[in-house]
């Protein structure tokens, strides 16, 4: 299974550390991790989302950050993912549970109209 981190990298000087946790700690489980935050610095905001649409689609799994919510372009990947039938996961539910576990899409797609709510709402 291949898992595709989604979070925010945007505004978080955390994001290297935050997604390096994430790849290692899913790799020890045992699992194959795409890490967007591996991408070089310079490419402006659409041509970072072409690419990382494209890692997305090669991945069986999209895994969400604890920060994902505040990011434009981890609600547009997992929106992206929802509409191509991806599986989705939290990792806060990896970290608490000590493994996999998959979203029903109700679940997922809850999460996601929660997020571009609250993203209105800080627009405002």
């Amino acid at each position: 299974m291949t898992i595709y981190l989604a979070g925010k990298i945007t505004g978080n000087p955390d994001y290297e550390t935050d997604f390096e946790a994430a790849e290692r700690a899913l790799t020890e489980a045992g699992e194959s991790v795409m890490n967007p935050a591996i991408l070089p610095f310079g490419w402006g905001w659409d041509s970072y989302m072409e690419i990382t649409l494209t890692m997305m689609r090669e991945c069986d799994v999209i895994c969400m950050l604890p920060n994902w919510m505040s990011s434009r372009g981890a609600r547009r990947e997992l929106m992206s993912a929802l509409a191509l039938g991806k599986r989705v996961m939290k990792y806060s539910d990896f970290i608490a549970e000590g493994k996999v576990r998959f979203l029903r899409i109700e679940e997922a797609a809850a999460m996601l109209a929660v997020a571009y709510m609250r993203a209105e709402e800080e627009r405002k």
